[in-house]
């Protein structure tokens, strides 16, 4: 609101990327961020809204206010998260990294699992089904695919 002192206050309706069903049983409309008369009212603020993402916080900033505004805007929200993460202590040790066995067990699986899942997506993503051999290509140019 300091920001905007003296222009309309923001009146923003925005869903986040974060489903409501990962805030627990009571916390359903917490997937939608809601700013009324530049009152932040409801939602989890995540990287949707701070981000390069259309109609977030910030891209609706710089297109009401101005690029300026929008630029101050993500400079304290700069500053306020390194405060944040200065008291909050957050830290990471080698203690932290290291796997468990079980850890380590559950991580072989996955690894197992997946296998070729990368090509599996490929194929998706141009509506192909996945390919498992060259043979299951008919009439196509073997040299042109790698697997």
């Amino acid at each position: 609101m300091n920001l905007t002192r003296g222009r309309a206050p923001l009146n923003l309706k925005s869903k986040n990327k974060i489903s409501a069903k990962y805030w627990g049983w009571n916390a359903s409309e917490e997937d939608t961020v809601i700013f009324m008369n530049g009152e932040h009212l409801t939602g989890v603020l995540d990287k949707s809204q701070f981000g390069a993402t259309a109609f977030g916080l910030v891209h609706s900033c710089y297109e009401l206010y101005s690029a300026d505004i929008a630029g101050q805007f993500l400079s304290i929200l700069g500053r306020l998260f390194t405060a944040y993460i200065q008291r909050r202590g957050f830290s990471c040790r080698m203690d932290d990294l290291r796997l468990s066995p079980e850890g380590d067990t559950e991580r072989k699986i996955l690894m197992e699992n997946n296998t070729n899942i990368g090509k599996r997506a490929a194929f998706e993503y141009v509506g192909m089904k996945h390919v498992v051999d060259k043979s299951d290509l008919p009439n196509v140019d073997k040299g042109f695919f790698t697997f």
